[in-house]
């Protein structure tokens, strides 16, 4: 029985350096240990029958080495066959459902969309820059001039842009002030026509303004008011494309430059 408690020794620490759960480890140890009983039980029964038939010591003891290198070398191969059952388990667990990973689905996630790529327009009458979306492309000018409405006068003070589809637009403009006014007053003015706007601050010499309007885009402004002239920009945009315009009103707003210092 001693022999048999070395040979189970064996096994188990061939088995708890496995890297599987304790479940397949008692499971395995459990095999090995009814086939060790069983080879011990045969190994009992040789010996009966040796001291049975008067075989001398000599004979008896090399026919126990033997069985005792045979076992030693069924160890090592008894290892490997229960590791390899393992690792065939273990690989068969990791394919299950619930371990595979799928790709994420992006059909509803506007902000995983490619990168955007702006283009650089500078006004060198005016002398202001900002970048806008490369995708808009220039809209027709216009004679009206009124920097709340979408169009432009035809004097390249500015630029009209529009979306191919004509969903969204910018507007990007500089005009001379007729009259001495500040950034307050004039945001104060803006304001009493949009009193329902959903964003709205002002500081120094700028103020920005956003609103819904009849047509239900989001209509976001900003204004700089300097001492002769007043630049903005102006964006208008489906509603339902809030997500996606969020990132493009913060670079209009970051690329915004007045180069004029004495504007």
């Amino acid at each position: 029985m001693k022999f048999n408690n070395i040979i189970k020794d064996i096994y188990k620490g061939e088995v708890e350096n496995m890297e599987i759960s304790q479940g397949k480890k008692d499971e395995i140890l459990k095999n090995i240990e009814e086939r060790i009983n069983m080879e011990g039980h045969k190994r009992e029964k040789r010996f009966k029958f040796l001291k049975k038939n008067k075989f001398e010591y000599g004979f008896g003891g090399i026919a126990a080495v033997l069985a005792f290198v045979l076992i030693l070398v069924a160890i090592p191969a008894g290892a490997s066959y229960f590791n390899k059952s393992a690792n065939v388990s273990i690989q068969g667990e990791s394919q299950t459902p619930k371990d595979k990973v799928q790709p994420a689905d992006n059909k509803n996630n506007t902000t995983n969309k490619e990168e955007i790529k702006y283009t650089k327009y500078t006004n060198d009458k005016l002398h202001y820059s900002i970048e806008y979306p490369s995708v808009f492309i220039t809209k027709e000018p216009s004679k009206e001039n009124n920097y709340e409405t979408v169009v432009l006068p035809d004097n390249d003070n500015g630029k009209d842009l529009i979306t191919p589809d004509g969903s969204a637009e910018i507007i990007v403009y500089s005009e001379a002030l007729t009259q001495s006014i500040t950034a307050d007053q004039d945001y104060q003015e803006l304001l009493r026509r949009h009193p329902n706007a959903t964003y709205k601050k002002q500081e120094g010499n700028w103020y920005v303004l956003s609103w819904t309007d009849d047509m239900g885009k989001i209509v976001y402004i900003k204004v700089v008011v300097g001492t002769h002239y007043r630049y903005y920009f102006r964006i208008a945009y489906p509603t339902n494309q809030k997500d996606h315009y969020d990132s493009i009103v913060d670079h209009l707003n970051s690329s915004f430059k007045i180069l004029n210092s004495k504007f």
